[in-house]
Formats: structure tokens, sequence, C-alpha cells
């Protein structure tokens, strides 16, 4: 018995599986796809209407969430799920299952709506990925900047259930509005008072951004103070190390000079000698370590 195979005939008893997550039943062979349709079946409902059926071992083997979502032998989707896209990727899959062929990747339907309702469905199921190349296209029609208005309506209405995807084009827009570069701002603005939500997350998006760049200016003014101290810091440092370098300075000029002058007089006869001044006689004593010599 093949590995496919294997797990086929434990999903249909309702045993232990291998991971879904390590499974994509389009690379199985025929024997083991087809035998996913045998068994009980799973009833999937939005609210309290059920959409469409699909045998518990193909669910087994295609729901990540198969053991959370499945009561009583069914499943409840929240009532805002779009019941066609439900239907659509149910569909697929038992296609899928039943395909004398290679499988193909599930078909992309032909509006924005309908993608995003087939990525939710495969969301709400925990199926995504049999709609990756769906959600991906999805987020290449709604990174188009700017998106166009069915893109927008279609992403509004299933805010909820792509939370990332709206903010992508709230985003978008907020940018676009803030700098005045909407292509046809006066048509924008008329949509705009027949979609709230999205007038309503471009205005806090926009407050959220003047907020942070009023942050960031602060910042900006706290670190340039901080800058100008620095400044005038280190240039009062160097103002003083250069006062204490000049005196240093004038002290070994001033000691080379009694240097010399000490040497002078006190290599001279002894009554030719000349006393030393006071700062001549310190000077020797601190350097030699005696009195003066005697004439000095």
């Amino acid at each position: 018995m093949s590995t496919n195979a294997f797990v086929t005939v434990n999903a249909a008893q309702g045993s232990a599986i291998a991971e879904a997550n390590d499974i994509d039943i389009r690379t199985w062979c025929v024997r083991d796809r087809k035998a996913l349709m045998t068994g009980s079946e799973v009833a999937i409902c939005v609210g309290d209407t059920v959409v469409a059926d699909i045998p518990q071992a193909l669910l087994k083997v295609t729901s990540l969430s198969f053991d959370k979502l499945c009561t009583g032998g069914k499943i409840v989707l929240p009532a805002a799920t779009d019941k066609a896209g439900v239907v659509s990727l149910i569909s697929y899959l038992r296609h899928v299952a039943n395909s004398e062929k290679a499988p193909l990747p599930m078909p992309k339907p032909s509006t924005v709506f309908g993608l995003l309702s087939v990525c939710a469905a495969a969301k709400a199921l925990n199926m995504e990925k049999y709609v990756d190349h769906i959600y991906k296209t999805c987020e290449a029609i709604l990174r188009k900047d700017p998106p166009t208005y069915e893109a927008i309506e279609a992403i509004t209405a299933m805010k909820d259930q792509h939370t990332r995807l709206f903010n992508i084009v709230v985003n978008s827009l907020a940018a676009r509005v803030w700098d005045d570069s909407i292509p046809d701002p006066e048509e924008f603005k008329a949509y705009l008072a027949h979609n709230r939500a999205l007038d309503n997350a471009i205005f806090l998006a926009n407050e959220e951004y003047a907020e942070r760049l009023g942050v960031e200016a602060e910042r900006k003014q706290q670190w340039l103070q901080r800058e100008a101290e620095r400044e005038k810091s280190q240039a009062r440092r160097k103002e003083d190390e250069g006062k204490r370098t000049a005196k240093w300075a004038a002290k070994e000029v001033a000691r080379a000079a009694c240097e010399r002058s000490v040497k002078a007089k006190s290599q001279r006869p002894v009554e030719k000698r000349q006393k030393f001044t006071p700062e001549e006689k310190l000077h020797w004593m601190r350097t030699r370590g005696s009195q003066p010599p005697k004439g000095c």
C-alpha cells in the first residue's frame, strides 16, 4: 500500500493522519485521490445555510484545522463568508480528487471580488495552499498604484476577511491623498462619500501619519539641539585644551630660558658670577636639589 493510500485509509476511518500542511493531494496518483471521495460527507454551512458538502477524508487532508472546524459532522463558517467562494473552492477540490489527469492549479475567477472570495473561503477553511497563486494575483492587483475602483470596491467589501490586503490599499491611497496626487480627485472624493469605511480608514491612516511626522519632527529638533550642545561642548573643550597647551608652552619657554641663564651664571668664575633672580634660584633648587653655587 502506498504512503498516500495509507493516509487516505486512515483519513476515511477518522484516525490520526499525516499533517495536512505536508500534503498536497494534487501530487497524488489517481487511485489515491479517488479514494478520498469515499466515506461520510461533511456539510459546510455559511451561517444556517448549507452551501457545500465534502467527503470527510478529503477535508481531513486539505484543511489544516479539520479538528477545530468540524463539529457534529458539519462546519459552520461566519455568516459574512461569501457562499460562492466556498462553493468554488470545494468544487475545485472535488475535481482534483476525481480527475483522471494530473490536476492543474485552481482556475482564477474573472473578477477581483471572485478572487478575494475564493481566498477568503480558503482562509476560513485553512486551505490556503490550494489558492496561493490566486492570493498572489489579488495582491498584485491591489498593489497597483492607484488600484481600480473595482478592486477598491471588492477589497472594501471583504476588508474583515482580508485585513492585510485592505491595509495595503488604504496606505497606498492615503499616501496619494496626503500628497494630493489622486489622478481624479473630484471623482475620488465623490466615491469616498459612498464608501465611508474606506474614507474613515484613509483619514485614520493620515492622522496617524501626521502624528508620526510630528513626533519625528520633535525628535529631530531634540537631536539637533543635542548636537548643537555637543558641538558647543567640544568647542569649549578644544578651547580649554588650547589654553592649557599654550600655558604649558609658555612655562616651558620660561623654564628653558631660566635654565640657560642659571647655567651661564654658574659657569662663570666665582668673582664674576651674577646673583640668581628669585625665579632662577627656585629653578636651580628644583632641578639640582641644592643651594645655588657661591656667588650666585
